[in-house]
């Protein structure tokens, strides 16, 4: 009896010794982490359906204290990064994609983010080569062939920007930013009707989808049908307040039919349109410094 207590306080010596030295019993150590890691795990799902949500900045607070608490953790950086794209708060999501390419993470998502970044900056060539590695990454990408067909169009490329809408035509099929994009094309080689078919498709897909009314308009305009060009340009204009183009041709229709007075409210708008872009723009140039 006094030799098993005798052992027993050996014991309890001992264990406090190593636990005064930071030792740890493996299976409480492994228990604690697995709670810690299953926690986190959770905090991201509920991120991630924030955002599915349309709760861009609720996402955004979730995602950054998850870094902040596991910063070596490349699940929520990547999150982080669409929802900073989703705001337009570009700089930042900028930042989260070069934190993740030098931790060596990458995928087609990420390149395809990339791409938007470049291309919203204007360089196009990078846009071009991010949307090419995103494919290589991962085909068939319907979402990067558009990205290309977009580059293509605005270096002049018809020939190109078709290929690459049509090929994301052909991997999902009716595709509204495809489509927009074909009509985008026809209607600068002069094919008004062609034109004008890709643009109802594409708005058929999405009916807010700015781009397609406002080229349908130009069409119709071209083809000599002002009422028609003039509900298309209107409903362009009522999509986005900071597109000016289409008060210009609506202007440019409400002179040729004789309505003067219409045609100085166009202007009107269109100034004010111009000034909100502006200010847009020079807001992004204040945040990316």
């Amino acid at each position: 009896m006094l030799e098993n207590e005798a052992n027993f306080a050996a014991e309890s010596t001992a264990v406090r010794h190593l636990v005064a030295l930071g030792y740890e019993d493996p299976l409480e150590a492994a228990t604690r982490q697995a709670a810690v890691e299953r926690s986190q795990r959770a905090q991201l799902a509920s991120a991630e359906e924030l955002l599915k949500a349309g709760d861009a900045t609720g996402a955004i607070a979730a995602l950054e204290s998850m870094i902040d608490a596991a910063a070596d953790w490349s699940a929520p950086h990547q999150l982080l990064a669409r929802a900073y794209f989703r705001t337009g708060r570009w700089r930042a999501a900028g930042e989260r994609l070069e934190w993740l390419e030098s931790h060596g993470v990458e995928h087609a998502e990420l390149a395809l983010l990339r791409a938007r970044l470049a291309l919203r900056a204007r360089s196009l060539e990078a846009a071009r080569d991010h949307a090419a590695y995103a494919k290589a990454l991962h085909q068939p990408l319907a979402a990067a062939d558009v990205l290309i067909g977009d580059v293509e169009f605005r270096l002049g490329d018809l020939a190109a920007a078709e290929t690459a809408y049509r090929g994301a035509v052909e991997v999902q099929g009716p595709h509204a930013t495809a489509l927009a994009g074909l009509a985008a094309v026809t209607l600068r080689r002069g094919e008004l009707a062609e034109a004008i078919d890709w643009s109802l498709q594409a708005i058929e897909q999405d009916p807010k989808m700015t781009t397609a009314h406002y080229r349908l308009g130009l069409a119709l305009w071209r083809l000599q049908r002002p009422r028609e060009a003039t509900a298309a340009l209107v409903t362009a204009a009522a999509l986005n307040a900071q597109l000016a183009g289409p008060y210009r041709w609506l202007a440019t229709i409400a002179t040729t039919e004789g309505d003067l007075a219409a045609a100085e409210k166009y202007r009107q708008l269109g100034r004010a349109a111009l000034k909100r872009r502006r200010q847009v723009r020079d807001a992004e140039e204040d945040f990316w410094g």
